[in-house]
């Protein structure tokens, strides 16, 4: 188990008045120590390779949406 943080920025494209694409970023930071799995004669043990170090990974995504009702009158 470990800890991370994370902030992104997304986009909104309306194609029409109940389709849309949306585009997300976010960048996600680890904040905890790595671990490895060690698998030998059928266990496996979870070894603490080091201290903590900051490492993250991006994570984009696509999602086309469609408006199926509309729940709030403008």
């Amino acid at each position: 188990m470990g800890s991370a943080v994370q902030a992104g920025i997304g986009t909104h494209f309306n194609l029409s008045e109940k389709f849309d694409i949306s585009f997300t970023c976010q960048y996600m930071l680890h904040l905890t120590n790595e671990l490895d799995a060690d698998f030998s004669n059928n266990k496996v043990t979870i070894v603490d390779i080091g201290e903590n170090t900051l490492q993250g990974h991006l994570l984009s995504t696509i999602s086309f949406n469609y408006r199926l009702c509309r729940l709030w009158k403008k």
